[in-house]
């Protein structure tokens, strides 16, 4: 048996702690005292910084640095095959994008999330902002999104995104929580094309574990990969995903 150290991209992250209580595990710092021992499975959960001791844990912070990163991750999953969302990182190309009459997301933060960073070029009715991002992408039209967690190349939990009853969006380009987007299980069926994907894009990232993001375009029947993430908000039955999917390693 071996015991569960984890390592947060930041100490008070909720999922840590959660499942390093549930898994009586500790959670340790980047540039800690900790020493890894032969019985420790390290488990990184979203930090892409490498600490000195990092041992053959779970996800690699080298490979976590090019996951997050917005560009970075694009660029591999491009390589490797994955249906992704054409985007581009040359602004004339982006403003020939909205001028054909396309809605247009630029990223000003490559590793940001819930929509930080996003400005949205080509709305009707508003003035096009600069074009001074590092990444463009096109938004991609679709009903409908999920989440698909993955854990050594095995689906361990999925849901879809909707937006909440009666919620009015603020960015109506971004589905975050904030903008009134909620993960659920209702009536959940999700389509082979989406679970296929987020495991070829899982697995072109190098990652052990990660939580893809995937919308889905029904008269194409195709999935496009928007991002994955290391370091996921769990709740509810998704926790105990992660726990059954760790405490397997740890038993194993």
């Amino acid at each position: 048996m071996k015991y569960l150290r984890l390592l947060p991209y930041k100490l008070g992250s909720h999922a840590a702690r959660v499942l390093s209580r549930a898994l009586n595990g500790l959670r340790v710092r980047l540039n800690g005292r900790f020493r890894p021992r032969p019985r420790h499975l390290v488990v990184n959960w979203g930090n892409p910084r490498k600490p000195h001791w990092w041992i053959n844990g779970l996800n690699d912070p080298d490979v976590v640095a090019i996951s997050s990163n917005k560009l970075l991750a694009l660029q591999k999953m491009k390589a490797s095959g994955v249906s992704i969302p054409e985007f581009t990182v040359d602004h004339e190309v982006a403003k020939s994008w909205v001028a054909a009459g396309k809605i247009v997301v630029g990223r000003r933060i490559l590793n940001g999330s819930k929509g930080i960073g996003c400005i949205i070029y080509g709305e009707e009715g508003q003035e096009t902002p600069e074009f001074n991002c590092p990444l463009y992408t096109l938004h991609l039209r679709h009903r409908r999104e999920f989440r698909i967690h993955i854990f050594k190349g095995r689906i361990i939990d999925m849901v879809e995104k909707k937006k909440r009853n009666g919620f009015e969006a603020r960015r109506r380009w971004i589905r975050s929580y904030n903008n009134g987007y909620v993960f659920t299980r209702d009536q959940l069926q999700v389509p082979e094309v989406v679970k296929q994907e987020s495991l070829k894009a899982s697995n072109s990232l190098g990652l052990d574990f990660g939580a893809v993001d995937i919308a889905y375009r029904e008269k194409e029947n195709r999935a496009y990969v928007l991002e994955v993430n290391t370091a996921p908000g769990i709740e509810g039955k998704t926790i105990k995903s992660y726990i059954n999917a760790i405490a397997g390693e740890l038993n194993g």
